[in-house]
């Protein structure tokens, strides 16, 4: 594996390798997941328009089965001052399997909208929070200032 996040995934190969890591990483083992490599995902949003995301997680908790669609490039949105990278969607869409039976199981009608943006923070975060572990990055490297390596320093004491 690199010592850097996944941007693009030079073959299918390569992505199913990360994807099924993650898999046993997040203990999903027991999922029956079939992890797929796109160009593009258009979800429909309620005025009858698409909406272009990075990836989605189709699922179904009674079988354990999912497939997992990931856009396989990575981009810095400089409107909103983030960077999207291709190996973090692929944890955060895993996560969904760890949390999404929250909805689930909660009665939250009307708050539904806020609990599914929360939900998406929380889920976002541990995926950041998992590759800045697993390559010693800094918060930085999601703004896309620097590259984002965590200086290292020496203790001479």
């Amino acid at each position: 594996m690199n010592n850097t996040p996944i941007l693009e995934f030079k073959n299918n190969k390569e992505f199913q390798k990360y994807c099924k890591f993650y898999q046993h990483l997040l203990f999903l083992d027991d999922w029956f997941i079939k992890f797929k490599m796109v160009d593009k995902i258009d979800l429909p949003d309620n005025n009858d328009n698409y909406v272009r995301i990075d990836g989605q997680c189709l699922f179904d908790f009674n079988s354990k089965s999912a497939v997992i669609s990931i856009v396989n490039k990575s981009m810095y949105d400089e409107d909103i001052n983030s960077r999207t990278v291709v190996e973090c969607v692929i944890i955060h869409e895993l996560l969904h399997l760890k949390v999404e039976y929250w909805k689930n199981s909660l009665s939250i009608s009307d708050n539904e909208d806020m609990f599914g943006l929360l939900n998406h923070q929380y889920m976002e975060q541990m995926a950041k929070s998992i590759l800045m572990l697993r390559y010693n990055l800094d918060y930085d490297y999601f703004m896309g200032e620097d590259n984002g390596e965590k200086e290292k320093t020496t203790n001479n004491t």
